[in-house]
């Protein structure tokens, strides 16, 4: 009981605090106690927080009415309502975006299989055109027997229209 063997700290205070209101286990509370046995400043802090403890007690105790609750409720189902409305509305603007997104594959989809069947067609069309002095003259050469005779009409130059006839290895 001769003093302060420790300075005060915030903790010392919260340990106090603690222990006023039995928080502190039975080894803190001894360890509490056997400081407050040496520690003057220690023992002031604590009659200095069981006083404002007391004091406490004094006070009238508020009284929560039925307003106040009603209107915590209120303010509760408020929130809530605005978070539902929040996410009812993010919702419905990703459900649009979906659609959107789907509309804009299918059409792109359509525009692609369009483009591939007319670049298709226009290649048997450009085969057609290509083919087309025999298949005009189809009936002749259904007439003829062998494609030799067809080469030296060509290279006689007996007709107007000379039409030069390509024949490759294999047709021979």
């Amino acid at each position: 009981m001769t003093g302060s063997t420790n300075p005060i700290t915030s903790n010392d205070q919260e340990l106090l605090v603690a222990y006023l209101d039995g928080e502190l286990s039975p080894t803190e509370s001894a360890a509490v106690e056997q400081r407050l046995s040496t520690d003057d400043e220690f023992r002031k802090l604590l009659r200095g927080l069981q006083e404002a403890w007391d004091l406490l007690d004094d006070l009238p105790h508020p009284t929560v009415g039925d307003g106040f609750t009603k209107t915590t409720v209120e303010m509760v189902a408020v929130r809530l309502s605005e978070d539902t409305d929040r996410a009812v509305v993010k919702a419905q603007q990703r459900g649009r975006w979906r659609v959107i997104a789907t509309i804009l594959a299918t059409a792109a989809g359509l525009i692609a299989g369009f483009l591939v069947m007319r670049h298709q067609q226009q290649a048997d069309d450009r085969a057609l055109l290509t083919d087309l002095p025999v298949i005009e003259r189809v009936d002749q050469y259904t007439q003829v027997d062998d494609i030799q005779f067809l080469e030296s009409l060509a290279n006689s130059e007996l007709f107007v229209d000379n039409f030069e006839v390509e024949v490759s290895d294999d047709e021979r």
